[in-house]
C-alpha cells in the first residue's frame, strides 16, 4: 500500500480538457442542454445536500482512477458491483432481442443501461419511472423531473430535467433503440455511427455517443470500460450468450497486482445526492468502519456542523478523517465549497486524499496536497464504529 501511495505522490496535474461536440447544442435534441440552459444556472454548482433541494438527484454508475502500482500512472476502472451482474442477467435477453432486430450492439445498449440508470437502482429506473436510460423529454405524454449533472467538456453543472416515465423496463428498452435507429427531428441519422452496418465493432460505436447522447467528455471510455468489466461484448453475437457469472467480471491487466482498497457505498441511506463529495465522503469514510453524521450539508458547511455535533475539528490530518475546503479555496466550488477523504499522511506532512468529480462526473480520483496546504485546511475525525 505505502508503494502505492509513494508511487501516486506528485501533485496532480492539470490536464487539458476534452471539447464537448458541437453536436452538443443542438436545439432540436432533448438530450443535451443548450448553452443557454447552461449559462442560465450556476457554474460549479451541484447542490451536495438533498434536504435542499426541490427534486431528487438521479444517480449513474461511479468510476475511479486506480494507479498502477509499477508505474505510477492512472487507469479509468469500473467500481465493480455483483448487484450489475444480475442486473445485466435480467436485461440481457430482451436487450439482445431488440438489438437484433435493430442493427444495433447489444453490449452499448446494456452499458448505457448500467451507467446511466445505477445498474437500475436509481429512483429514475425503479417504479413507477422504469426510465433506463436516461431519456429526457415525455413518453406517450408521461415524464418525471430530476436533478442532472452535465458537463460542457470543462465545467460541471447541475440542471433540473424533465426525463421520460415508462410503463416498464420493456418499454425503456425499445424506446432507447428506437432513439438510436430513428434519431432525432431535424437529424435521424444522429446516431448512425452506432449502428452495426457503420461500425465495425462496440469500441468505435462508442464513440458516437460523445456530445450527441451524453454531454460527459468521457462518455465513450465509460461504455468500453464496462463492455469489457462485465465481458458484455457476448451479447453482440447472434445467439444469446450465458449469464454472467461471478467469473465473468474482468480486471484489467493493469490494475491486476495494485494493492489497493476500491470504493463501495458502506453507509447506508444519508442526505447526499448519490455521487456528489459529500456523499462519498461519507460512504468511504464508513467503509472504514467510522462514522460521519448523514446530515452534515454542503461541504461548506461541515466545518460548523462537526463542531455542533461534537466531532474534533483541527488543522492536523488523520488518516480517515474528512477535509474540507471553503468555498474557493484551493480550487474548490465557489458556492459550496469542497469535501474529501484522507487516504494516507506521509512523513513529510504531505497528504493523499481520494475525491468525486474533480477528474470527470461521477469519477473518484486520488491527488496529493503538500504539508504547506494540508495546514490551511480543516480535517473532521469521526467517530469509530463500536
Amino acid at each position: 500500500m505505502d508503494a502505492f501511495y509513494k508511487k501516486y505522490g506528485d501533485t496532480e496535474k492539470t490536464d487539458t480538457p476534452k471539447e464537448a461536440s458541437s453536436a452538443s447544442t443542438s436545439e432540436n435534441n432533448p438530450q443535451i442542454p443548450s448553452k443557454d440552459d447552461l449559462t442560465q444556472t450556476r457554474k460549479h454548482a451541484p447542490q451536495q445536500s438533498s434536504e435542499r433541494s426541490a427534486q431528487p438527484t438521479r444517480q449513474t454508475t461511479l468510476f475511479e482512477t486506480q494507479p498502477d502500482d509499477k508505474e505510477g500512472d492512472a487507469h479509468l476502472s469500473v467500481v465493480e458491483d455483483p448487484e450489475t451482474r444480475e442486473f445485466v442477467n435480467q436485461i440481457a435477453p430482451l436487450a439482445h432481442e431488440i438489438a437484433e432486430n435493430k442493427g444495433l450492439y447489444a453490449s452499448i445498449m446494456i452499458a448505457q443501461a448500467i451507467l446511466e440508470s445505477d445498474s437500475g437502482r436509481s429512483d429514475l429506473a425503479t417504479a413507477p419511472n422504469y426510465n433506463l436510460f436516461g431519456m429526457k423529454g415525455q413518453f406517450q405524454g408521461d415524464s418525471v423531473n430530476f436533478q442532472t449533472l452535465e458537463s460542457d467538456g470543462q465545467n460541471m453543472y447541475q440542471l433540473n430535467a424533465e426525463f421520460r416515465k415508462y410503463p416498464s423496463h420493456k418499454e425503456s428498452l425499445e424506446d432507447y433503440a428506437t432513439l438510436i435507429k430513428n434519431g432525432i427531428d431535424g437529424n435521424p441519422t444522429i446516431y448512425k455511427d452506432a449502428w452495426k452496418s457503420r461500425s465495425s465493432n462496440y469500441r468505435q460505436a462508442a464513440k458516437a455517443f460523445v456530445g450527441t447522447y451524453a454531454t460527459d467528455p468521457d462518455y465513450d471510455q465509460k461504455l468500453i470500460h464496462l463492455i469489457e468489466t462485465y465481458d458484455l461484448s457476448r451479447y453482440d453475437d447472434p445467439e444469446l450468450a450465458s449469464p454472467l457469472t461471478e467469473g465473468s467480471i474482468k480486471k484489467p491487466d493493469a490494475l491486476k497486482n495494485v494493492n489497493f482498497q476500491p470504493f463501495r457505498a458502506a453507509g447506508g441511506h444519508a442526505n447526499y445526492p448519490q455521487g456528489q463529495c459529500t456523499w462519498y465522503v461519507y460512504h468511504r469514510m464508513a467503509q472504514y468502519h467510522v462514522n460521519i453524521a448523514k446530515d452534515m450539508g454542503n461541504a461548506s458547511d461541515w466545518t460548523y456542523n462537526a463542531l455542533t455535533k461534537g466531532y474534533q475539528v483541527t488543522n492536523t490530518p488523520q488518516p480517515h478523517n474528512a477535509v474540507v475546503f471553503e468555498p474557493n479555496q484551493f480550487g474548490a466550488d465557489r458556492y459550496y465549497g469542497h469535501v474529501a477523504f484522507v487516504e494516507k499522511v506521509n512523513d513529510d506532512g504531505s497528504i493523499v486524499i481520494s475525491e468525486t468529480n474533480v477528474k470527470g462526473l461521477g469519477v473518484i480520483s486520488y491527488r496529493t496536497l503538500d504539508a504547506k496546504t494540508a495546514k490551511q485546511l480543516d480535517f473532521i475525525t469521526g467517530q469509530a464504529k463500536s
